[in-house]
Formats: C-alpha cells, structure tokens, sequence
C-alpha cells in the first residue's frame, strides 16, 4: 500500500516513515533503511512505545552495518533514550565491544551514558575488555552518579577483584565517599568481600577501615 493510497500529509507521513524505520531496522533490512534515508525519515525519532531511538535499537540487536548508516545519516550520539541511556551506555551495559569501539571512533563522549556512565555500567555487568576499552579511551574512573555511587564501589559490592585492581591501577579513589558516607571498602565488607577487602585496606586511610 503506497502513502499516496494511505492519504497521509505532514505530520501523519513523518509518523508513517518513522515507524517503517524501526520495522525495518528490526528486520534488519538495510537497503530499506537506506531508502527511507533517502526520502527524508528521522533517524532521531523517539520510539515511545519501546523507549528507544533507531540508533539504541541497532545497537539492541548488534547489527552494526545499520548503526554505520543511521551514524551517516546523521543519527545522535549522545540522543537519551527512554532509560535514560545513551547509545554508548547501551553498548557498554551489553558488553558489544565492536559497536562501542564504533562509536567512540565516531565521537562518542566517553563518560556519557545517561543515568550512569558507561563505565559503571560496564563494571556492574562484568564486561572487562569494555571497561579496559573506556578506560584507555579516558573514561574518568572516580566518575559517581547521583547517589555518589563510582565504578570502584560498584566492583568492591560485587567482589570483582580484577575490576578493583584495574581500577585503581587506573586511578580510582578508594576514599571515595557515597552520599551515606560509604566507601569502597566499607561497601566490600558490607557484603563480605574478603578478598576486595584484603586488598582496599592497606590502599584507604585509617578513618575508612
């Protein structure tokens, strides 16, 4: 069925294009893509029913050939979607290296991530070689989030011992405090962390042990 069929004008011909983008980025369809593109689509366009834009949801389904032509055409970087996340906090919470190697080569900002950097979502769901990539791309490793929570205390919670010691080789403060006073250390013996204890306390001053 053609628009001309469909009597769509303006706005309601916007609508009609936006969501053949996301159908046909959901079938990875890309010579579609490409064609709605080329007749004038919005490669920014918030899906509200599924919080994402078409750069979160090629991202969602890791096909990177779509998220090089919604990059092309112009698709936002740093566009939030619905979670808040950015296209790049989305990359690092799935640990899909080659697409956050994608964009941060396309100009991503490293520390931006939406409602936490990418880096602490990449250190909560235990993708090493993604929190290696932002680490020597200059992801700051003492970034906190609202609650003042930082990826150090995120590791020492879950007891990732390689993550604490390749964030403090990296940098991070381990007298860092959250919003309760807490730090790294206390956060580990909280949740009985020995060995991440073991480890932060010759590291912390004494007030923190």
């Amino acid at each position: 069925m053609s628009l001309t069929s469909l009597n769509l004008s303006g706005n309601d011909e916007s609508n009609y294009k936006d969501k053949k983008l996301y159908e046909a980025i959901v079938a990875h369809d890309l010579l579609k893509i490409q064609k709605l593109i080329e007749n004038g689509v919005d490669v920014n366009q918030l899906d509200w029913h599924e919080g994402l834009t078409p750069l979160t949801k090629a991202i969602l389904l890791g096909d990177l050939a779509i998220i090089q032509v919604l990059l092309k055409a112009g698709a936002d970087l740093h566009q939030l979607d619905l979670e808040p996340a950015t296209p790049l906090g989305l990359a690092a919470e799935l640990g899909n290296l080659e697409v956050l190697q994608l964009l941060l080569q396309n100009g991503a900002k490293v520390d931006a991530g939406g409602c936490q950097s990418p880096l602490d979502r990449a250190v909560s769901q235990g993708h090493l070689d993604v929190a290696i990539t932002l680490i020597n791309a200059g992801a700051n490793v003492n970034s906190a989030d609202e609650t003042g929570i930082t990826p150090l205390m995120i590791a020492s919670l879950s007891g990732s011992i390689e993550f604490v010691k390749i964030l403090i080789e990296a940098g991070a403060n381990v007298n860092a405090v959250d919003e309760n006073g807490n730090t790294a250390l206390m956060k580990a013996a909280e949740n009985k962390q020995q060995n991440v204890f073991n480890y932060l306390a010759p590291l912390s001053t004494p007030t923190t042990i």
